[in-house]
């Protein structure tokens, strides 16, 4: 869950697939974006995680599988109602298994992870992948971005990327990106 520029809170389903956006004055809630497809095998497309920049605009990330690579959704708020977000998106070619996300203070950098199509049926979550300066499509038609990639070298195992931290966002100390594993180690990228 994450909170946008305009006060109303967004999270994501694990189960639907929808982005949801809340007043939390009213408890009002609206699904806002609903992926369409339910991916290879009957995996369907989570949403793990969300951030926001410090304009207030959120974005979630769908998982992806190997027929809908995986997804990030940028919604700029509106008020209240289903329809008064505007709502663009990248497609991460090449990459799916998708959990974690964060995004830099104004938007221009996105960090993800994922596991590339060629290691898709042999690897969980295992790379930390970059997109700076995307340009957004619609949900309907994403704009592929190819990420800069940076597979993440495992001590006996093979490592599990779960979440990414983007700590510090337009601080003193500069961006540093936290990527915890399934081993709950925690690595610091600058």
């Amino acid at each position: 869950m994450t909170e946008a520029g305009n006060g109303y809170l967004y999270f994501g389903s694990l189960q639907s697939g929808c982005v949801y956006k809340q007043n939390p004055k009213t408890s009002q809630t609206w699904a806002i974006y609903c992926i369409p497809s339910w991916g290879a095998n009957n995996q369907n497309q989570s949403i793990y995680s969300l951030d926001n920049d410090k304009r207030g605009n959120v974005y979630a990330i769908y998982q992806g599988s190997t027929d809908n690579n995986t997804i990030i959704l940028k919604i700029t708020p509106g008020g209240a109602g289903q329809t008064s977000d505007k709502i663009q998106a990248i497609q991460l070619q090449g990459w799916a298994r998708s959990i974690g996300l964060a995004v830099n203070e104004d938007g221009s950098t996105i960090f993800a992870n994922g596991t590339s199509m060629a290691q898709y049926n042999q690897a969980n979550t295992n790379t930390l992948l970059q997109v700076d300066s995307p340009t957004w499509g619609t949900p309907e038609a994403p704009t592929a971005v190819t990420p800069k990639a940076t597979e993440i070298a495992a001590i006996g195992t093979t490592p599990w990327l779960t979440g990414i931290g983007l700590v510090d966002k337009g601080g003193d100390k500069g961006d540093r990106v936290y990527i915890v594993t399934s081993r709950c180690e925690v690595m610091c990228l600058d």
